[in-house]
């Protein structure tokens, strides 16, 4: 959890799997260009809203200071 608001130290973060992301981006917005469901053909899931999609985690590190 992020506690910088009281602080000013950050104690934790979220990692992002930023090739995971673009490629998720790309096949996505290639199934909407071409007119088909967003989640054609893709590994991808929605979440419960239907709005976001689930991207494939990366695995979790200790951080060391």
């Amino acid at each position: 959890m992020i506690n910088i608001r009281f602080t000013q130290k950050m104690t934790g973060s979220v990692l992002q799997n930023t090739p995971a992301m673009a490629e998720a981006c790309y096949a996505i917005g290639m199934n909407l260009i071409n007119g088909k469901e967003h989640l054609y053909c893709t590994s991808y899931k929605s979440d419960d809203t239907g709005v976001a999609v689930r991207i494939h985690r990366i695995p979790h590190k200790q951080y060391i200071s």
